[in-house]
């Protein structure tokens, strides 16, 4: 049994400055794939390359992914 919260914070890097609050993290791009309902967990490997994709970067510019849908939000 596992029971755990979350919570991620948004803003525009003007505000974190402005209440000097740390940076962690950019927010990059986003895509949206779609795969056979009866595959589950495989659409990160049809995401990740598309985003990559989109904005340019490789493999090696990302230091962590979060894949687990669960906890993905």
């Amino acid at each position: 049994m596992t029971d755990g919260a979350a919570i991620v914070l948004l803003t525009k890097r003007s505000v974190a400055k402005s209440l000097n609050l740390p940076i962690l993290a950019k927010f990059k791009a986003y895509t949206v794939v779609g795969v056979p309902p009866e595959i589950m967990g495989i659409g990160p490997a049809f995401a990740i390359p598309r985003v990559l994709e989109k904005t340019g970067l490789t493999l090696k510019d990302i230091s962590i992914f979060e894949i687990n849908e669960a906890f993905a939000s």
